[in-house]
């Protein structure tokens, strides 16, 4: 059975216009696939959308230019790469495959490309031109409708809340198995305690660090097709990105093939751990990292700092 889901914009609380809201939603769910935005006028539309992708990724650069932290730089890197690299049109898509995102009437929408995951309804429809729209959303697709017509339980239509709930269910699972290795996700997500805890659960997960990153990308991917999370408290927001920031470090010490998957930065994201720096504000040399990984008792991480295989990794310290 195909499920589809269903988003509503609130215009009343939400204090912003379409197309600010419409390119943050976006930018949190572009990575996924190709995008349509169904429009009474597709070229004045997506006029509007370029202006507030090319804010954000503005926003992006600006934060990055303030960043010392490596991790934090990288990611922003790699998501304003990311963005600068989406391309939008008013095409069609038998007419132009390589566009990122479409611009339409809805009316005139003949399909949807194969990988379209996001589809934006700005313009009011009539019943059959709705139920058209949604009888071509592929399987797993959120129809994001600013209009207020559309009505979950239709057309294997189901709320998108339904995907955060499932997250949260996701995540207790996820802090179990963190609770089993003795890491406290809290302290993680705490800017106080983050630095020490990361190194401390990189080093105790590098022992199990396959089955560990395969618990990680799964829970990234439902995390990924949740967003952006709505109804989600910031607190819980943070663990989540400690817990992908701790995945990162993970799989940049293991020597399984690497993912950009945990490099994606979101515009709602607020959340880094800070690499230590001297007192000049340099970041600390290897000896100096690798002194104080051995002083830690950290025998997994200097194991990998010095290349030796994993059977050296007792009695080194």
């Amino acid at each position: 059975m195909i499920t589809r889901y269903l988003e509503t914009f609130d215009r009343i609380n939400a204090g912003t216009g379409v197309a600010p809201d419409l390119m943050r939603h976006l930018h949190a769910r572009l990575h996924l696939g190709k995008a349509v935005v169904l429009c009474d006028n597709p070229p004045i539309m997506l006029a509007l959308a370029e202006k507030q992708w090319r804010k954000l990724s503005r926003v992006l650069q600006q934060r990055r230019s303030f960043a010392t932290n490596a991790v934090e730089i990288l990611k922003y890197t790699y998501t304003i790469t990311q963005m600068q690299h989406a391309s939008f049109t008013t095409d069609d898509v038998r007419d132009n495959a390589e566009a990122s995102v479409y611009f339409a009437r809805p009316d005139e929408l003949h399909g949807l490309p194969a990988d379209c995951l996001s589809v934006y309804l700005t313009a009011g429809v009539t019943p059959e031109v709705a139920a058209r729209i949604v009888s071509k959303l592929p399987d797993l697709a959120l129809l994001m409708d600013y209009t207020g017509r559309i009505r979950a339980g239709k057309d294997g239509l189901k709320l998108r809340s339904v995907l955060e709930k499932s997250l949260r269910q996701s995540w207790d699972e996820v802090e179990l198995m963190l609770a089993t290795e003795g890491i406290d996700v809290t302290r993680l997500a705490d800017p106080a305690t983050s630095s020490e805890a990361i190194d401390d659960a990189v080093d105790i997960l590098l022992d199990r660090d396959v089955e560990f990153l395969a618990i990680a990308k799964h829970f990234q991917h439902q995390l990924d097709m949740a967003r952006p999370l709505r109804s989600t408290p910031k607190a819980v927001r943070d663990r989540y990105e400690a817990f992908i920031v701790l995945a990162h470090r993970v799989q940049t010490f293991s020597t399984g093939a690497f993912s950009p998957q945990f490099l994606r930065t979101y515009a709602n994201d607020t959340f880094f751990f800070n690499d230590r720096a001297t007192a000049a504000g340099m970041l600390e040399s290897f000896a100096a990292m690798l002194r104080r990984h051995e002083q830690a008792g950290r025998a997994n991480i200097v194991r990998v700092m010095m290349g030796w295989p994993r059977s050296n990794a007792q009695g080194v310290l």
